[in-house]
């Protein structure tokens, strides 16, 4: 654990919010998860670099946390720190250069993915209508390729450029050939951070563009829970199979362990429906990968990003 000295000079450096011993349930979708040592939000970049310049100095562990759309924490908790850039790194905005069409946005790493595709539809900028209902920051969006897989959809396919700040504590910018995007994965490695984002748009009509996001928002609220905390899909989908239909198959829509269950509108949800501990919810995630190997032959890779200590 921390020293008591070391959480002050956190606080001091980092100028934002410090949240110590916090239970990270609070901050996570799933509403569920161990305690981490310390919960920080640097309001700007010269506080983030001066934290992480500190943090690697004193060989302290840390993350980068986004809205926690997708991360459980074990019962053990985070012995470090998890720093998040939700409350410094906010501003997006749009233009389009004098005679060209295609629409650029840049946004920053902690803004809401929502905020830019609501932004995208607005400014007729095509290609991001299939991320609407996606929660989570953009940030966490790029770092994962966020995005129905298979598809033109991913927010990987949009973006042009991207400002990172490295483990070593050096910002340096990144094409998309760089990033290497790959199904619900990126080159990012687990200590840079998305500093901002640049997106580029094709044309597009704003009403068709609606139309297209309503639809798709319609779609999603009739085969996904949308009235339970979830972290969104739990497995990737194997090679030429989807992860829901093969843990259905397996008979386990439903299947429960305490708070945790397999949901019963899309089997690769885990919802809480009730008091459930990431005890509950890894007993379960276990139970289900045994169960679509032993009728299937195929180890299922999880989506969720699963960190701290038993």
């Amino acid at each position: 654990m921390l020293e008591p000295e070391t959480k002050q000079t956190l606080q001091d450096i980092c100028k934002g919010k410090v949240e110590i011993d916090v239970s990270m349930a609070e901050y996570c979708s799933l509403k569920a998860g161990g305690r981490a040592a310390v919960l920080a939000f640097p309001p700007g970049r010269e506080e983030l670099e001066a934290l992480i310049t500190f943090l690697r100095g004193k060989r302290i562990p840390y993350l980068p946390f986004g809205r926690g759309t997708n991360l459980l924490v074990r019962e053990g908790g985070y012995p470090g720190v998890l720093v998040s850039l939700v409350e410094g790194f906010q501003k997006i905005e749009s233009g389009r250069d004098e005679g060209e069409k295609l629409l650029r946005i840049r946004a920053e790493g902690g803004a809401p993915l929502a905020r830019v595709v609501e932004l995208a539809a607005q400014e007729g900028g095509a290609g991001l209508a299939a991320l609407v209902g996606i929660p989570g920051s953009v940030g966490g969006a790029i770092r994962m390729n966020a995005g129905p897989a298979g598809s033109k959809g991913q927010i990987g396919g949009s973006v042009k450029t991207v400002l990172i700040l490295e483990s070593s504590g050096r910002a340096a910018s990144r094409d998309r050939e760089e990033l290497k995007f790959g199904y619900r994965e990126s080159a990012l490695k687990d200590r840079e951070f998305v500093l901002e984002a640049v997106l580029e748009l094709a044309p597009g009509k704003p009403e068709k563009i609606r139309k297209e996001m309503e639809a798709l928002r319609e779609k999603k609220k009739s085969t996904q829970p949308w009235d339970l905390p979830s972290a969104g899909s739990i497995f990737k989908n194997p090679d030429r199979n989807k992860a829901g239909q093969m843990i259905e198959e397996a008979g386990l829509k439903g299947v429960r362990i305490r708070g945790a269950q397999v949901s019963s509108v899309h089997a690769n949800f885990i919802v809480n429906v009730g008091g459930a501990t990431a005890k509950d919810i890894l007993s379960l995630i276990g139970m289900i990968r045994d169960r679509v190997k032993e009728k299937f032959g195929v180890q299922l890779e999880l989506e969720l990003k699963v960190i701290g200590e038993d």
